[in-house]
């Protein structure tokens, strides 16, 4: 069986609607989960617990005269969460690897540039509730 390897540049990212796959070069989304330790009679070493999952995303890019700097502005001004999606691959492509979509809360935003370089923005965001992934269909 052949592996077909995602490569980077294959994704598409929405955030609030509007199409960030265009200015963005980095995403990265992060889980933990609370693990509580449970100690039991009769036990020399403790056990641990399952508890609830925390999701986060990152991603950064870069800045044109179409956008998308008003946009993450919207989407950190809001005081609900605004819905994501991001598509691991090309949509119903060779490479496409499923998708992740729910609600998420712009925490933190940053708007930065270079002498020698170009505008950038790195934006991070908690994602409310659960981060849903749904497999590529065949």
């Amino acid at each position: 069986m052949a592996t077909t390897f995602v490569p980077g540049y294959g994704a598409a990212i929405t955030i609030n609607t509007e199409d960030y796959t265009i200015y963005a070069n980095v995403l990265g989304m992060s889980m933990t989960k609370q693990t509580p330790r449970k100690p039991t009679f009769g036990a020399q070493s403790s056990k641990v617990i399952s508890g609830q999952q925390s999701w986060s995303m990152s991603l950064s890019g870069h800045i044109a005269a179409e956008g998308p700097i008003a946009n993450l502005l919207a989407a950190a001004d809001s005081e609900a969460p605004v819905a994501y999606t991001v598509q691991i691959g090309e949509l119903s492509g060779d490479t496409d690897a499923g998708s992740f979509a729910g609600q998420l809360v712009i925490s933190g935003l940053e708007i930065s540039a270079d002498a020698e370089g170009e505008w950038d923005w790195s934006a991070s965001a908690e994602i409310d509730g659960p981060n849903p992934f749904t497999p590529p269909t065949p």
